[in-house]
């Protein structure tokens, strides 16, 4: 109410002071006590008509700047939060960069001896395998040159016998045999 009555008072002194500027030092008269009554008069109608709507404008933008400032202060605050969360996690990124480097190169090394040591195996397996191979060819080719050489001695032996046999041994032999046959010796 103050400040109303102060706005009042302020308003007044300018309407009185214009007409007088404006009379060029000549009186005032009535005309205008009358523009000051009906100044008075709408000044004092607007305070009735719009007191209400003023009062609720002024309390609802008030309301509404304390909202904007505590939100920009919660804005500013979260901001200054996040600021200082990746402030530290930028001073703590060469640490963990180098943490991190280190378990790389952990796990590295230890794949690296894995497939080091799976290697080792599969090469001694492989030895193995070429191993027993090599046995089994080398017994294959043993065998072979055992039964060639058997075959090579009895076609020896068949000529050298054919070659020293004479008709009378050949009559002779056919003759034992027939006789086996017929005691049924021959299985």
């Amino acid at each position: 109410m103050k400040n109303l009555i102060s706005v009042f008072s302020f308003f007044m002194a300018v309407l009185l002071a214009s007409p007088a500027f404006a009379a060029g030092g000549k009186g005032m008269g009535l005309s205008f006590l009358w523009v000051v009554i009906n100044f008075a008069i709408l000044v004092v109608g607007f305070y009735f008509l719009l007191r209400k709507q003023a009062v609720e404008f002024f309390q609802s933008r008030s309301l509404n700047t304390k909202k904007a400032v505590d939100e920009a202060k919660r804005f500013y605050e979260e901001s200054h939060r996040k600021f200082e969360e990746i402030e530290c996690r930028l001073k703590n990124s060469d640490v963990e960069g180098k943490k991190l480097i280190e378990e790389i190169k952990t796990q590295a090394e230890n794949e690296k001896q894995r497939i080091v040591t799976e290697a080792r195996n599969m090469a001694t397996k492989l030895n193995a395998d070429a191993k027993k191979l090599a046995d089994q060819e080398l017994l294959r080719a043993k065998n072979q040159l055992q039964a060639e050489a058997v075959e090579l001695a009895a076609e020896l032996a068949a000529q050298k016998i054919k070659a020293s046999l004479t008709d009378s041994d050949q009559t002779r032999l056919g003759n034992d045999f027939i006789q086996t046959v017929q005691k049924g010796e021959v299985a």
